[in-house]
């Protein structure tokens, strides 16, 4: 689309486009040695939310995270994403004010314009259960009940002020079927053990094919146009994807996935493995803070200025809640993710020759990415066991 793809224009290379997915990727592959998964087009979308009220070195510490100087572009390409109705990703947001503070009318129409965002007023000192049983359903509904529960009871206290929400949801079928292998296969796990897990495989021309100096990567796309996976596995089988990834720049695993192409005369052979992750990305402002934004989870530093016209002493972002959930088969890829912003004012917590063939066989950890011609990354992760 054309806001995503001016703002991709002036941001560093693909800078835009990738900074906050790979961020976070790179971070939770040094973290983490399992299964996971992100949306971070879910989470882009809570952070664009509460931007539009920052101020000062707040707004700005936030935006040269997200490697977006122009954040009218940035607010301007998830309000087009959002307006189309065409679009595999379903998308809702929601806000819930509470009622002792009043939003800027110029931040409301915001909200309501660019990100499509219900506004409800609520009163969180008397009625937190309350709140927090309407914010499980409402992401239970958003998410097809893959994420039946976001927020935890007792989460919800007296001082919170704000609560932004995002639920996305995504079912695509590929392009063509895969079909599972009759028997388990072996699967090398980071470890060294072998386990046996369910596979499928399929060969085909329309799957992209492409090779860096330390990853081999597959294309594979989806019916829905514009819209496919990218799957990477390290060429050394000695090396783990985690440490390949962790190692690489954004411009160069931007531009290693952007080179997956398909290639004439060729026919890739895939074989994977069937998987479902549920993923609880735990601690989201400590990951952040490590990546270099700290002001806006800070009680006097945190400045929302531009959010309201009245609140109660000095609001900050006191938690984020991030959860996603995939499934991949033979037939389709669904996957879903909820993302929880909540603000605070209390203490802070041709035919022609035979084709060529390319056997690529995803039977040790792999990392994939689900992507779309938005100039966006819905959803990213490691497969490290897919019996897990």
């Amino acid at each position: 689309m054309d806001a995503f793809l001016n703002l991709w224009k002036k941001s560093s290379e693909h800078d835009f486009k990738y900074s906050l997915a790979t961020s976070l990727l790179q971070k939770l592959c040094r973290d983490e040695r399992k299964n996971f998964v992100i949306s971070p087009l879910s989470l882009g979308t809570c952070l664009g939310m509460v931007l539009l009220g920052m101020k000062g070195k707040t707004r700005k510490e936030l935006l040269d995270f997200m490697k977006a100087s122009d954040e009218n572009s940035l607010h301007s390409a998830f309000e087009t994403l959002l307006s189309d109705d065409k679009s595999p990703f379903k998308i809702a947001n929601k806000v819930l004010a509470d009622k002792s503070c009043v939003i800027r009318e110029e931040s409301e129409a915001s909200l309501k314009t660019k990100y499509k965002a219900e506004i409800d007023s609520v009163d969180f000192t008397r009625s937190a259960k309350e709140i927090e049983d309407q914010i499980n359903t409402w992401v239970a509904n958003k998410t097809n009940k893959r994420i039946p529960k976001l927020i935890s009871e007792n989460s919800l206290k007296p001082d919170h002020i704000l609560v932004l929400l995002n639920a996305i949801y995504f079912k695509a079928t590929w392009l063509h079927e895969f079909s599972p292998l009759r028997e388990k296969e072996n699967f090398k796990l980071r470890s060294g053990d072998v386990i046996k897990a369910n596979f499928m495989m399929k060969s085909s021309s329309s799957f992209g094919y492409g090779e860096s100096d330390s990853l081999r990567l597959a294309k594979i796309p989806y019916e829905e146009q514009n819209v496919y996976m990218v799957a990477a596995i390290p060429k050394d089988e000695e090396k783990h994807i985690d440490d390949v990834i962790a190692g690489m720049s954004i411009s160069e695993l931007a531009s290693t996935i952007e080179s997956v192409e398909q290639q004439p005369g060729t026919i890739v052979a895939l074989t994977m493995p069937k998987f479902k992750i549920a993923y609880d990305f735990e601690d989201l402002p400590k990951n952040l803070k490590g990546l270099g934004v700290n002001k806006m989870f800070i009680r006097g530093e945190c400045d929302l200025g531009n959010l309201f016209s009245k609140v109660k002493d000095e609001p900050f972002v006191s938690e984020i809640i991030h959860k996603a959930v995939i499934e991949v088969n033979e037939k389709t890829t669904e996957a879903t993710a909820a993302t929880l912003i909540g603000c605070r004012v209390g203490c802070a917590p041709n035919r022609g020759p035979p084709p060529r063939r390319i056997a690529l066989r995803l039977d040790r950890p792999f990392c994939f990415w689900i992507l779309s011609g938005d100039n966006v990354v819905p959803f990213v992760g490691i497969c490290a066991d897919p019996t897990s």
